[in-house]
């Protein structure tokens, strides 16, 4: 006999599985932004302005290439997977996944060899006539990504949640910390980000290929007779991925390639650390993408359109929990943080609080993206991203000259404003989702008068700014909690009794 759940214990059953899951990669992720952190802080302090942004550009360029070479198959396997994993058809999931990874690896050998016949028009172009050995380090940074995006969105399809946050956010960062390490050893007065470099994308080639291996050799342990399905589903279903992805990747590298296409290596730098801060406010995504995705997926599956907008609202609801008094901090403290790069980052002040602002909107709307892309309305959330792409352009090209990092800075804000209004706009026609964003603005202005006190006390020197750091995180918690639901403040006491007795 079935047991039939009424409305309020489906939401609730549907938020326990949100969060049960996201609870489980959040230390991981909390780990590898803190890493992620760490590395570039090393870098500008060992290879000043110019070196991080040298590295800043590197990697934007390497990830834009890395979207292309990857056609899709990053979103698009989670798709198939979680379907195959409900079935328990292992035959078709290594089917699928080896597939996709050969055709990831061929086109990105065709990328490579067609940047080494332009090295030299990129280089001059980029780099200011820089060594035209800055291409091995593009299309290494460009396989490095493209094939830890694959394995973790396999990772992410087979609920293998822990494994794939630790391959996704620590497993990079980790190893180009090694791999200073290992070069401060040998020599450390005569390191060169060349070397650096050299050192990482090897260590990190070697480590994805053990991992892809360890991953056959287990699945190839679990056996299935289903029938073969054609590969050419999942070439069909990427494809608009695919141009989804790329715009994406466009639109957020834009700002990084331009400022060094139109200003300078210095400027990127500044502009790279301002951003290292906003991307922190991507945590509750990180967090609970990789759950959210597979568990939308098979409210979608149902046609559960109630159950997508309960994910949807959920999402809303405890992003707006940590991304709005980190904004707060920011703006309180970000003029002692960007230091930490070194006095000549300061300037990034501005344009740290600019894409932090864009960033909690973003990250506040930012499932409405992955709803269309895991939904089939790849080819809508391929039209707004397009559309972004070429709002960001425009505004890069008007501002950048004028302002340098920080009319990058407010280019990209403006356009990622814009999109992820068009994106829930499209989440709402489709599915007739009811967003709910009552918390984010009561939140907000509870924390206004908090925001405010702090920066008079940091302003006038009334008290050290660790103490009143200290103060504005207790009083950030106290509030987040009185804005609780009783059921949540339930949940939260349980979660942690059950903890304490665990450890005991």
């Amino acid at each position: 006999m079935s047991i039939v759940l009424n409305k309020p214990e489906k939401k609730l059953k549907i938020k326990k599985a949100l969060f049960k899951g996201s609870s489980i990669v959040s230390i991981i992720t909390v780990t590898g932004q803190l890493l992620s952190t760490i590395l570039k802080i090393l870098i500008s302090r060992i290879y000043f302005v110019e070196g991080f942004g040298f590295y800043a550009l590197i990697m934007a360029m390497g990830r834009s290439f890395a979207s292309i070479v990857q056609m899709g198959y990053q979103q698009s396997i989670v798709h198939f997977l979680t379907k195959f994993s409900i079935n328990k058809d292992w035959r078709n999931i290594k089917h699928f996944f080896i597939n996709g990874l050969k055709r990831i690896i061929i086109f990105a050998l065709l990328l490579s060899i067609s940047m080494v016949v332009f090295k030299d028009h990129i280089t001059k172009t980029f780099f200011k006539d820089q060594e035209s050995i800055i291409i091995i380090f593009i299309s290494g940074t460009m396989f490095i990504m493209a094939i830890n995006h694959y394995i973790s969105s396999t990772l992410r399809a087979l609920k293998l949640f822990k494994e794939q946050t630790i391959i996704f956010t620590t497993l990079y960062p980790f190893l180009m910390i090694i791999s200073i390490i290992v070069i401060s050893i040998i020599d450390f007065q005569s390191i060169s980000i060349t070397q650096f470099l050299s050192i990482g994308i090897l260590l990190n080639f070697f480590v994805l290929i053990i991992i892809t291996l360890l991953f056959l050799k287990n699945i190839s342990k679990k056996n299935s007779k289903s029938q073969l399905i054609n590969i050419n589903q999942l070439n069909n279903y990427s494809y608009p991925i695919w141009i989804s992805s790329i715009l994406k990747s466009v639109f957020s590298s834009t700002d990084r390639i331009m400022l060094g296409l139109i200003s300078s290596l210095q400027q990127v730098g500044i502009y790279g650390a301002g951003l290292t801060f906003s991307i922190i406010f991507a945590f509750p995504l990180r967090v609970m993408s990789p759950v959210f995705q597979p568990l939308i997926i098979e409210q979608y599956a149902k046609n559960n359109h109630d159950g997508m907008g309960i994910l949807y609202n959920s999402l809303v609801r405890f992003a707006s929990f940590f991304v709005i008094p980190a904004f707060g901090c920011i703006i309180c403290f970000g003029e002692i943080f960007i230091k930490v790069f070194g006095n000549d980052f300061s300037s990034g002040y501005e344009v740290m609080v600019v894409l932090s602002f864009a960033q909690m909107i973003s990250t506040i709307c930012g499932t409405a993206g992955t709803m269309l892309n895991m939904t089939d309305k790849q080819k809508s959330h391929t039209k707004i991203t397009f559309l972004g792409v070429i709002i960001n352009i425009i505004l890069n090209i008007l501002l950048i000259s004028r302002y340098s990092a920080l009319g990058a800075a407010y280019g990209t804000g403006i356009s990622v404003i814009i999109i992820n209004f068009l994106r829930v706009r499209a989440i709402i026609n489709y599915y007739n989702i009811k967003t709910n964003y009552s918390t984010t603005l009561w939140l907000f202005i509870k924390m206004i008068p908090l925001i405010v006190l702090c920066k008079i006390l940091i302003k006038y020197n009334h008290i050290n700014w660790m103490i009143v750091l200290f103060g504005f995180i207790i009083i950030s918690i106290l509030i987040i909690y009185y804005s609780l639901t009783k059921n949540e403040k339930l949940y939260l006491k349980n979660k942690i009794k059950n903890k304490i007795k665990f450890n005991v």
